[in-house]
């Protein structure tokens, strides 16, 4: 695929014939964590993105450049491209990492109206399941 004209298309035209029989309400694309030609693809093919995100430190980085990155793709490949929201994954309330990468995330979505949810990490012996969830609209 590396050498392929127009290779970022690649996966758009292969879901056209899928998606034009209107057999399917939702198709998920799962990608690597990482913004390589697989990730660059999907996000060219998808009408929204939902981002997955756990709460650590370098993740906030790497939210920083998925954002340029889809910023790019809506201006040269893909208008339609939508952020769907974004889902913190392994959140452990308990612990301060997780609650400062949450404030930070929530700064930085202030103007982007951005749905955010979690996915909490599973409870430790003896403590209890909390849920949360976050939106900013």
């Amino acid at each position: 695929m590396v050498s392929a004209e127009k290779r970022e298309l690649c996966l758009a035209r292969s879901l056209i014939d899928i998606l034009s029989k209107n057999q399917y309400d939702f198709v998920f694309i799962d990608t690597p964590p990482s913004l390589g030609l697989l990730t660059l693809n999907a996000l060219t093919a998808a009408n929204s993105v939902l981002i997955p995100m756990q709460c650590e430190y370098y993740a906030l980085e790497g939210l920083a450049q998925l954002y340029k990155t889809i910023s790019l793709i809506k201006q040269n490949l893909n208008r339609n491209l939508q952020i769907e929201g974004l889902v913190f994954s392994m959140v452990d309330q308990r612990a301060n990492l997780t609650l400062q990468v949450i404030d930070e995330v929530k700064k930085f979505m202030k103007d982007k109206s951005t749905r955010l949810s979690s996915a909490q990490h599973p409870p430790g012996r003896g403590s209890k399941p909390r849920k949360a969830h976050f939106e900013l609209r």
